[in-house]
């Protein structure tokens, strides 16, 4: 093993850093000279979005497409399909430059950007340059990315560009060094230059930039495949901003609209719409309205009673209030970005849209229990709630999706739905029995008494009696009957039919019955019900009831505390609640009692809610250790974090490979790193420490032990393995040969055992033999994992 960290370590390391310059200082993109983000959708003009405005004029078979993972971009077929732009890279003077682009080839050795020959007074090394992907003759490694930047020289990418997958390739080149890079997917990808000719198509006098075009001098390599986000920059791009570029893929749109495009169900008090706004955008305009063609539609100059904000400098709306929408209605909005002088561009926004929540909700069937005073054979009271007659947005006519008495059960007929819960009832649906003998025979509900109860056990009438509509009996059915239940709360509703449409036969039947509620319960519990390994310092959230005024939060281990309403109450304001305190690996039930004393009645309880708690407290999983070299930025190498004996000379051990990956990576318990620990113990302890910074209170969170999981090997030489807990020794209390094994072991050490005091644990050490540097000892390696706190 070498043992010079600071120096071999670092000239490791600096070397890599070296050879791909990876290492830079940050920086804030500049403005492109020329930016296609080929986002119209359809016609033969791509705007130029930098700072030169040269639209691009799609040439032969091109076309724009919907791409699933990038919105609108541009397809090439083959036979000479480019973009013709008219900008020339003549406009930088001799300057440095960078290109970039999102592609997706189709093809082999196919060009990306690039420029011929031409007859403009600047020097460029013969004004010739191309950028392209695949392989290509005289490739030294099949399938990169290839920049042609002089007439003397290339360079070649490593890494294959892969046909049918999106890749970000970026060039860049330094006119005062006369060096070139290449980027795949944000990570330098240069080879040696390799020397190679290439004199040029001879048809490109005018010497402009064309996207998809050979100017190589062979029309057979043009670009074949899915291009996007096409970028000239009249600086050398540094290492950082290309990441930054294909981070961002500078849009110049605003993106990532909040509410998300879609969202259905939306608090309709108190919205915000937020957005990421566009890279160059100084003001923003907002299109709000109902009507999906007015916002789509609307401008400055034809505002349609929707542009609602105009040139405002906030990315959100309203910029310092809230929105309070209608029920159940879908909005539209859009944001036009605006750039800043001099040329105050608006770049038209995509249309969104999210619908508001209704007024009310239906009873999921599964919250509802049914019964009656009898069934036909496959035809019971169930089917009057589980939609089986549903039918094309209709009902069916088939009767076996429908609840029908049997000849001589008993009469008056009835038939009774159970909800698991009171709920403020608004109105209930019926669709009447609808065979096809139903106009003759006439088995639906005509006279009916509906009863209902808040408890399920006392019944009150509701009204007088009703006469529910007559089904006729036809597929398609849509009519209903509507019953006002006005908001009551109601946990059960019996409907007691007193006759029939037909008066023939003593049967008696009905199709499909709905109830909806106003929600004015707690529900949507975050963390989900039945979430595990939730942290900690989870903070409890919930949708609130819409009469809530104030919250009481019940929260305990005791299921049965909660639904009785023993466990401890906390009363809170909003819709959150923090928990003074979790326990570890402990199952906690929850519910919530929305309370509005203005209302009848005050209080709403929510369903009993339930999540299980991470299984333990994390001293170090070894996780966030990497490979990185001080003084950049970043730097967490595992030996700094655990300071062993290097450089000493009574100290054997060594935490940590002598070259990256510093962290074992392949023997690991969890996750994706485990701590190599190399002992000597030849007239030497061995000992590695980590600091814990603040001190940590292991007394909380009902954590009784702490846990190692640790791996051996075979060809180790045993050595007494024990841990410090401050300064406290516990040595290993299982059999010695552990350390020999190569599977994963478990210590577990009890708390209580520890003489220290646990309020302030500020190190815990590792180490092998007795502490003393007296006899000759073994050697060996031991992989630690995994270190916690547990139950």
């Amino acid at each position: 093993m070498c043992k010079n960290r600071n120096s071999l370590r670092s000239f490791v390391l600096a070397s890599v850093i070296c050879l791909t310059c990876v290492a830079v200082a940050p920086a804030k993109l500049p403005d492109p000279v020329s930016l296609w983000r080929f986002e119209e959708g359809s016609g033969s003009i791509t705007a130029d979005s930098g700072t030169g405005g040269h639209h691009g004029i799609l040439v032969g078979n091109v076309t724009f497409v919907d791409d699933a993972e990038r919105g609108s971009v541009l397809e090439f077929g083959p036979s000479e399909s480019y973009v013709e732009t008219n900008a020339w890279i003549t406009e930088m003077g001799d300057a440095d430059f960078s290109i970039a682009a999102w592609i997706q080839t189709r093809e082999d050795g196919v060009a990306i950007v690039g420029k011929s020959n031409g007859d403009r007074s600047w020097s460029f090394h013969e004004k010739q340059f191309y950028l392209s992907a695949g392989t290509e003759q005289g490739q030294p490694v099949a399938g990169g990315v290839h920049f042609y930047g002089n007439q003397a020289g290339e360079i070649w990418g490593a890494t294959p560009v892969n046909k049918g997958i999106w890749h970000h390739v970026c060039a860049t080149w330094d006119n005062d060094t006369d060096e070139q890079h290449i980027y795949v997917d944000g990570v330098l990808d240069d080879l040696s230059p390799v020397w190679v000719y290439y004199g040029g198509r001879g048809d490109l006098a005018d010497d402009t930039v064309r996207i998809g075009f050979d100017c190589s001098g062979a029309a057979t390599s043009d670009f074949v495949g899915r291009m996007d986000d096409v970028a000239i920059f009249d600086v050398t791009l540094t290492a950082e901003q290309v990441v930054e570029l294909m981070g961002l893929s500078l849009p110049v749109t605003a993106s990532n609209p909040r509410p998300e495009d879609g969202t259905t169900d939306l608090p309709r008090r108190e919205v915000v719409l937020n957005w990421n706004p566009g890279v160059y955008a100084s003001r923003h305009d907002v299109y709000l309205g109902i009507d999906f063609n007015d916002v789509n539609d609307a401008s400055r100059t034809n505002q349609l009673d929707v542009l609602v904000s105009e040139n405002q400098p906030q990315s959100r709306y309203p910029a310092n209030d809230t929105l309070n929408l209608d029920f159940g209605t879908t909005y539209y909005w859009r944001i036009d970005e605006v750039n800043a002088a001099p040329d105050y561009t608006i770049h038209k926004g995509e249309t969104w849209q999210f619908a508001t929540e209704p007024i009310m909700y239906p009873i999921a069937v599964e919250r509802i229990t049914v019964t009656a005073s009898g069934q036909t054979t496959n035809q019971g009271p169930e089917n009057t709630v589980n939609g089986s007659g549903m039918d094309n947005g209709g009902h069916s006519d088939d009767i076996t999706a429908m609840w029908l008495t049997a000849p001589g059960d008993p009469v008056p007929a009835w038939i009774q739905y159970d909800f698991d819960k009171a709920y403020k009832l608004a109105e209930m649906l019926v669709w009447n029995h609808n065979g096809r003998l139903e106009p003759a025979i006439g088995f639906g509900f005509r006279d009916v008494t509906i009863e209902y109860s808040t408890t399920g056990t006392e019944f009150v009438t509701l009204g007088t009696t009703h006469e529910f509509t007559r089904a006729p009996g036809v597929s398609g059915y849509t009519t209903n009957t509507s019953v006002d239940f006005g908001g009551l709360a109601v946990k059960s509703v019996r409907l007691t039919a007193n006759s029939n449409w037909g008066g023939i036969l003593q049967q008696y039947g009905l199709s499909e019955v709905g109830f909806m509620t106003i929600p004015v319960s707690a529900r949507e519990p975050y963390p989900d019900s039945g979430a595990t390994e939730v942290d900690l310092d989870a903070i409890l959230s919930w949708r609130a009831g819409r009469e809530a005024a104030t919250h009481n939060v019940y929260l305990s281990a005791d299921e049965l505390a909660v639904i009785d309403g023993t466990a401890p109450l906390s009363t809170v304001t909003e819709a959150s609640f923090v928990p003074s305190s979790l326990d570890v690996d402990t199952t906690y039930y929850w519910r919530i009692d929305e309370v509005n004393d203005a209302q009848t009645p005050t209080t709403w309880s929510s369903n009993i809610w339930t999540f299980t708690t991470v299984d333990s407290i994390v001293v170090d999983n070894f996780e966030s250790y990497n490979d990185i070299d001080p003084p950049e930025e970043g730097s967490n190498r595992i030996f700094e974090a655990w300071p062993d004996g290097y450089g000493t000379t009574t100290n054997g051990a060594l935490v940590g490979n002598d070259f990256p990956p510093y962290t074992e990576q392949t023997i690991v318990h969890g996750g994706a790193q485990s701590m190599p620990y190399f002992y000597n113990n030849n007239f030497k302890f061995s000992e590695a420490q980590l600091t814990l910074s603040p001190a940590q209170n292991w007394t909380e969170h009902g954590v009784t032990s702490l846990v190692l999981h640790f791996h051996g090997d075979p060809a180790n030489i045993v050595e007494q393995m024990y841990v410090k807990v401050n300064d406290f020794k516990v040595a290993y209390d299982g059999d010695p040969l552990d350390i020999t094994l190569s599977e994963w072991k478990r210590w577990s050490i009890d708390l209580a055992s520890l003489g220290v005091n646990l309020q302030s644990i500020t190190k815990i050490t590792i180490g092998f033999g007795d502490g003393t540097t007296t006899r000759a000892g073994g050697s060996g390696v031991v992989y630690f994992d995994d270190i916690g706190l547990y139950r």
